[in-house]
């Protein structure tokens, strides 16, 4: 992790750069002993662990044992268009807890910018079909 830092520090970017976002999910690709170390080192500092899911937000699948941080995650951090990318991992992990997927859809439209779902933003048609299926 250190070396990441260092390494985005020196580049001057608030977008991580793609070869750190590629290595970290890269690294759980290995036997689920290690991606368990990997998600505790990345929850170690959630501002960066958020940047790592932000840019791969497939790899929120192996955070399914961190109820807390995927509670403080969707509850306080989210707020973007690549958030809502990794709120629809969530769900279509089945990560959240059942008990709290409505206060979890009530804080994410409240909080997500209905922008983001402007025409001109075609990303998320596919996602859109997910959703109705787990709201109902």
């Amino acid at each position: 992790m250190d070396f990441s830092k260092d390494y985005d520090s020196k580049h001057y970017s608030l977008i991580m750069n793609d070869n750190l976002a590629n290595m970290w999910p890269s690294l759980f690709q290995l036997p689920e002993v290690y991606c368990d170390v990997l998600v505790d080192i990345l929850i170690s500092d959630p501002s960066f662990c958020l940047r790592i899911l932000r840019a791969k937000h497939q790899i929120v699948q192996y955070f399914h044992r961190k109820s807390t941080f995927i509670r403080m995650l969707w509850k306080k951090d989210f707020d973007g268009e690549s958030d809502y990318k990794v709120f629809v991992e969530l769900l279509r992990n089945n990560i959240i807890p059942e008990d709290q997927l409505t206060e979890a859809y009530d804080h994410m439209l409240e909080h997500i910018s209905p922008q983001i779902f402007d025409e001109e933003n075609e990303w998320w048609f596919g996602e859109e079909v997910l959703l109705m299926k787990m709201i109902g």
